[in-house]
């Protein structure tokens, strides 16, 4: 499933540029790095991007050697916080304790979680290591746009882009940054739902859990937002999926490349065939609606007043009423 890096391991790719070859080679490149809660909208849209013939990304996960190919497992540089991390420790005894994975890493001490351009790890060799590590499975260098799919950015943006603008030579920071940021984000009910599916059950991380680390991703990412150079893109699952043809020319736009009608409708057919399905919630709403009324109020009614307050504009009470 992984390929070659199944048995070779990502280091044996590993590229041996220099920091200094590496602020060379970008200084007139972009970097879009995807982030947002898990289960999203990340990888549809990282499909969608990374099928633009000017943009290159990691490939499938045959390619990648990493699950749902996102970069952010195949670095070790910055915290993966990734798929299946809680899963391999579900035996253990402190289990309920312990808030790592999918759903739970954000609720774990800020410090370790919400990363900022003042991260010790924030370094020239450190710019070098995730580069040689990243450029290695971009499929090519020599196109304009670089994407890393990484939902934890959310939390890490800030680290990451400190990574992508450090000084290596004693120069001023550049003053165009190759960095750029799209998140995505999703109705908190059908965002925990989506979790409970790719976990195999509401068993492995209670739906309570996951509604507040799905708070806490969106709270450190409203907070980073100020601190992104370049005007980041912060996009809901729900509006994209109704029309990805506008958001898509939006996207490219923005991107500095191609946003032709005919190059976005390649892309689409190419990602969803016949169309990428606009009800992408139903089956979870659904779900969630034929739940004790009195029982699901309890929930909603705690939760919408967090959700406004981040500036998510979502509703809980009424969703079942629409």
């Amino acid at each position: 499933m992984f390929g070659p890096t199944a048995i070779l391991g990502h280091a044996y790719f590993d590229l041996q540029k220099t920091p200094e070859e590496w602020k060379e080679l970008i200084r007139d490149k972009t970097i879009l790095t995807i982030g947002g809660a898990h289960r999203s909208g990340t990888t549809l849209l990282w499909e969608c991007i990374t099928n633009h013939p000017d943009i290159t990304g990691f490939g499938s996960e045959f390619e990648s050697g990493v699950s749902f190919s996102e970069g952010v497992l195949m670095q070790d540089v910055l915290p993966q916080h990734g798929v299946a991390t809680e899963l391999a420790i579900k035996s253990s005894d402190d289990y309920d304790r312990q808030m790592v994975g999918v759903g739970k890493y954000a609720l774990a001490d800020e410090a370790s979680v919400h990363l900022t351009e003042q991260d010790d790890r924030v370094t020239a060799e450190n710019l070098a290591k995730l580069l040689n590590r990243y450029g290695a499975f971009w499929n090519n260098l020599t196109k304009p746009v670089w994407v890393d799919k990484s939902p934890p950015a959310a939390v890490m943006s800030r680290a990451f882009q400190g990574l992508y603008n450090i000084n290596v030579d004693g120069s001023d920071e550049p003053k165009v940054s190759p960095t750029r940021f799209l998140f995505t984000t999703r109705h908190p009910i059908a965002n925990a739902y989506g979790h409970h599916h790719l976990l195999g059950g509401s068993d492995v991380v209670p739906f309570d859990t996951l509604l507040q680390n799905y708070v806490k991703v969106h709270k450190y990412l409203m907070e980073d937002l100020p601190h992104l150079k370049n005007g980041p893109k912060l996009l809901k699952l729900e509006d994209f999926v109704v029309d990805p043809a506008k958001h898509l020319t939006e996207i490219f736009s923005w991107l500095g490349v191609r946003s032709s009608a005919e190059i976005v409708a390649a892309i689409i057919k190419k990602v969803g065939g016949d169309g990428i399905r606009q009800d992408t919630n139903e089956k979870y709403k659904t779900k969630w609606c034929s739940i004790d009324g009195f029982k699901r109020g309890k929930v909603e009614e705690r939760y919408q007043p967090i959700i406004k307050d981040l500036g998510l504009d979502y509703d809980l009470v009424g969703w079942c009423k629409n």
